[in-house]
């Protein structure tokens, strides 16, 4: 921020240099323009998923934040393997990689000009782009088809000789993809010809980029119970519910801005002419993938069940402060991917352009 301070008191001290001491007597150029701004998306990036955490005893069960990805995905599809019955999806792939997507979209803004010699010009812009960032149709697949699968792997799991009734289910929610962009750039221009009805010239400046919006967002929620019933005791059935929350957000962070580009203004009169402009803006790439997990346990009158002993660790269902479950753990906000390198997003602008 203090190079983009340092670039914008230039420009202003420019702008206000005294007549004399400019070449020519200083014009400012007001315009409006409207267009597209295209964006670059790079893949690069760090990834990461919770490490699985320790064995936790009496059961030596290890407590996961949620069946739908890392240790939790593996141990689910490890006893659903010993069963021979169908498996999770998991989003592993999915979380550790960029699942939202800059469209392109319309931009549109205003230009304040200060002419400082015949040929160099101090610009403030200010523009505003409608390109929403948005989940790729691949991530969208790829959290159905989690969606989709767990039905069939709880109820797989949920299979024995005490288990009287299973039920699971699952659902998903999508919000947000809604978020525009505000873009404000201090530049200098350099008028490569003067004088003349085509006058090309080249820009060069900084800025700041503003995220307006909400983020790109989905929302899966499992729902799996079962009743165990145990004949040979004269007790009632027990029965428990559980629910599994995984919340993805793709987020970006507002930042500098570099800008280079260049263009054509066209003279209509002494007053007034068309501007046709390309401009280039960098940035960062501070894309994250952010999962937050908050699982709800049995209810703490349910007892402990225990899936089975031949996978190691056991998988445990347990309404007990005594006995954690093994679905146990919440998230917050983990950030499983990490965007790299440099978003270019490419500004094409026509305008109309008054002098005064």
């Amino acid at each position: 921020m203090r190079l983009i301070s340092r670039v914008l008191c230039a420009a202003i001290m420019m702008a206000a240099l005294p007549e004399a001491r400019v070449q020519a007597q200083p014009a400012w150029e007001l315009d409006v323009h409207g267009g597209a701004l295209i964006s670059s998306n790079p893949d690069g990036g760090t990834f990461a998923l919770p490490e699985p955490g320790p064995l936790v005893p009496p059961n030596f069960n290890r407590p996961v934040s949620s069946w739908f990805f890392g240790d939790g995905a593996f141990q689910l599809n490890q006893a659903l393997g010993l069963r021979q019955g169908g498996i999770l999806v998991a989003l592993d792939g999915t979380l550790q990689s960029r699942m939202a997507t800059r469209e392109s979209g319309g931009a549109f803004g205003v230009r304040v000009t200060r002419r400082l010699t015949s040929r160099l010009a101090a610009e403030l812009n200010i523009d505003y782009a409608r390109g929403p960032l948005a989940f790729s149709s691949d991530a969208r697949s790829a959290i159905e088809a989690a969606r989709a699968s767990f039905s069939t792997a709880l109820n797989g799991l949920l299979v024995g000789p005490l288990i009287a009734s299973r039920q699971a289910d699952a659902t998903t929610v999508f919000d947000g993809g809604d978020g525009t962009q505000l873009l404000t750039t201090g530049a200098v221009r350099f008028d490569l010809l003067s004088g003349r009805l085509w006058a090309p010239y080249v820009v060069g400046g900084v800025g700041a980029l503003s995220i307006r919006g909400d983020a790109p967002a989905a929302v899966l929620i499992g729902t799996y119970g079962a009743v165990i019933a145990v004949p040979v005791l004269p007790i009632p059935p027990a029965s428990f519910t559980q629910t599994d929350t995984v919340a993805v957000r793709s987020t970006v962070d507002s930042g500098a801005v570099w800008v280079l580009g260049g263009g054509v203004r066209v003279r209509v009169s002494d007053r007034w002419a068309i501007r046709i402009d390309v401009r280039d803006h960098l940035h960062g790439n501070t894309i994250r993938t952010r999962v937050s997990t908050s699982p709800l346990p049995p209810p703490a009158t349910f007892g402990t069940y225990i899936t089975s002993t031949l996978n190691n660790p056991p998988l445990v269902f347990s309404g007990s402060p005594l006995t954690p479950s093994t679905l146990s753990v919440p998230l917050r906000d983990f950030v499983t991917f990490s965007g790299e390198g440099v978003v270019h997003q490419v500004g094409l602008t026509t305008g109309l352009s008054w002098r005064f």
